[in-house]
């Protein structure tokens, strides 16, 4: 796997925000889809209204930084038997950056703070325990020759859980 800006921002994604529970990187396609578990039935003018004003937020910040982006798709999923919303988040790798991320986490603080599922466990954000884990992401990869490049990275209890689909 060539491509350590998109690993980069994938491992970033996932160590800083426990309001992401699941990080899916797709390194062929060059594709990051963040998931967020929302408690209970979002209605459809908060979904609405929540894609709108990120579309536009984002938008303006990819204008201002000079960014052309050739995937971005907001949606929501509704579990109605188990209560549960998820909201994905799709990006293209190339252009995504954690000036975005950090965009697309304040518009879900502001809209769902009080529907958002967040993993309680506390995680090391320091640069050197995202450098060992991208070290070792690597060397797996590397060592186990894999010719997948899909990888699915999810919390449990303050861990961060990456496997190689």
């Amino acid at each position: 796997m060539e491509n350590n800006a998109g690993l980069d921002i994938f491992i970033s994604v996932l160590l800083r925000y426990p309001e992401f529970n699941a990080v899916k990187y797709d390194a062929a396609n060059g594709e990051i889809r963040i998931e967020v578990a929302l408690q209970g039935e979002i209605k459809k003018e908060s979904q609405d209204s929540f894609i709108s004003e990120t579309m536009k937020c984002v938008g303006l910040f990819h204008i201002l930084s000079g960014i052309k982006t050739s995937i971005i798709k907001t949606r929501f999923e509704e579990y109605g038997k188990s209560n549960l919303t998820f909201l994905r988040y799709n990006r293209d790798v190339e252009s995504l950056t954690e000036g975005e991320v950090e965009v697309f986490a304040g518009l879900l603080q502001k809209s769902f703070n009080e529907f958002i599922i967040r993993d309680s466990g506390k995680i090391i954000t320091e640069d050197v325990l995202k450098n060992r884990i991208k070290k070792n992401l690597l060397y797996k990869i590397n060592r186990e020759k894999t010719s997948s490049s899909n990888f699915l990275a999810y919390r449990d209890h303050g861990r961060v859980l990456v496997f190689n689909k």
